[in-house]
């Protein structure tokens, strides 16, 4: 390499991009196939945020010298950004061909198997970047990642602390430590740790600031606190047992939450119920998920006393099938993000024509389509406008049987019996291998014995529903 070429990569490396460019399309006039010139282009481009033409360079030096491994490399994370993964695969995994001992390639490779499902083979890849450079914060912590979602919790907190020794501030890493902790049901430290969740991008993209006191236990008498929602619905209704703890230490509570919610939490008597991110003032205020560590909960003191959500009984359920003797709710389908959590369709038909039961189902969104499908399964889904809706329905079920939604949790906090299906890997709160959680004493919960197979976890609801329906209990 020239020194030319040295010079454009320390103006690069220095942020100095017009004098990189600069360079390049000079080495260029002369050498119009100089595969370095071009790719150092494409990296400036990417510095720019203009990745249309960092694709363009990228890939003319890909043409020209396909052997170019940092031209591969870097195609393959232009197309991971895009969300292409077939071609990111591709092109990272020739880039690793060609140099299978770059720790750099490896990790690319690994993050784009990660964030496609392919768990295991990100931990490989990951183990054998750190083999290759054992100094690498940011390996050790997609390791620790990685092995979090293969249902490694210890393992990952082993990686995350590594991670933190030679970067002690990453928000991300500090966050998936905490997250393991918490599978690990270390609640005590682990919720003390969650608390760094608050320097995360995503939480700084996604709440407002507000120049308030933050509350650490002390009585709140003639003090307004606010509660400041966070997180999805499932999270809000699970930690909403914590408001009559509060509501103890004589302050005057307001609860800031999804409005979908608000009919539903009218019966936790706060003086106020607010939309997210609504203009509100308050003496103090306290985010609901620090409830649990201001409250010092461990895994044996879990406020689990259900009902803690009520609702007035309103009759509207369609009268079972004849010859019914379980009315069950369904719902199997939850967002995609961070990983999807639905289940196919299918297997709920097949239940509705093997067992005699009525499934009712619950599903909202686009998956709510999938239903047509089915002659003997009742779509009740128009009729629940807001979760105190969804909650009337569920009082007049037997049980009812969903993936990680919030209706799964609703369900919970009402006291009805709900079965959890688990996808491999799943949240925190379900902890690792347990049949039930300590946060719903009414659930059952039915896991993915390895990532994708819902046969497993169908095969264990049908033994469980052949018992229930032959005991008429649940």
């Amino acid at each position: 390499m020239n020194s030319y070429l040295n010079l454009a990569i320390k103006y690069l490396n220095e942020g100095l991009l017009e004098e990189a460019e600069k360079i390049c399309e000079s080495l260029l006039n002369e050498e119009p196939e100089n595969v370095i010139a071009l790719h150092l282009l494409g990296l400036a481009a990417q510095s720019d945020e203009n990745f249309e033409k960092s694709y363009k360079y990228f890939s003319s030096a890909a043409s020209i010298n396909p052997e170019y491994a940092p031209a591969q490399d870097s195609l393959g994370l232009f197309f991971k950004k895009a969300k292409e993964y077939d071609k990111a695969c591709r092109h990272l995994e020739y880039a690793v061909k060609l140099q299978p001992e770059n720790p750099d390639y490896i990790d690319n490779l690994g993050t784009v198997y990660h964030e496609i499902g392919r768990i295991s083979d990100a931990e490989k890849c990951f183990r054998k970047a750190i083999n290759l450079s054992n100094d690498r914060a940011v390996t050790y912590a997609n390791l620790g990642a990685s092995l979090l979602e293969l249902n490694k919790p210890n393992e990952a907190i082993e990686a995350c602390n590594k991670a933190l020794e030679l970067e002690s501030d990453n928000p991300d890493t500090l966050m998936n430590r905490a997250t393991a902790m918490l599978m690990c049901r270390d609640y005590s430290e682990g919720f003390k740790q969650y608390e760094c969740r608050w320097n995360t991008p995503a939480f700084i993209a996604k709440y407002i600031k507000r120049d308030i006191p933050h509350w650490n236990g002390e009585d709140l008498k003639g003090k307004s606190i606010l509660i400041q929602g966070e997180q999805g619905i499932g999270d809000q209704i699970q930690f909403a047992r914590y408001i009559p703890m509060l509501l103890k230490k004589n302050g005057k509570v307001i609860f800031e939450c999804h409005q979908s919610l608000h009919r539903l939490f009218s019966c936790l008597n706060v003086s106020h119920l607010v939309d997210m991110k609504a203009d509100v003032s308050a003496d103090i205020q306290v985010p609901l998920l620090s409830l649990p560590r201001v409250f010092g909960t461990t895994d044996k003191n879990i406020p689990a006393d259900v009902p803690y959500l009520k609702v007035e009984k309103r009759n509207f359920l369609p009268a079972p099938a004849d010859g019914t003797k379980l009315k069950i709710g369904i719902v199997w389908a939850g967002k995609m993000s961070p990983r999807d959590r639905s289940c196919p369709f299918s297997y709920f038909m097949k239940i509705a024509k093997k067992f005699p039961v009525t499934l009712y189902s619950m599903q909202k969104g686009s998956h709510s389509k999938d239903i047509k499908e089915a002659e003997n399964i009742i779509d009740i889904s128009s009729q629940l406008t807001d979760f105190a809706d969804t909650a009337n329905a569920i009082m007049q079920m037997d049980m009812v049987i969903s993936v990680d939604t919030a209706t799964f949790h609703l369900a919970g906090a009402l006291g009805v019996p709900v079965w959890g299906l688990l996808i491999y890997g799943a949240d925190w709160r379900y902890s690792l291998e347990d049949k039930t959680t300590p946060w719903y004493p009414t659930a059952k919960l039915f896991r993915q014995p390895q990532s994708g197979d819902w046969e497993s976890v169908f095969d264990s609801v049908s033994s469980e529903l052949l018992f229930s329906c032959c005991h008429r209990i649940t």
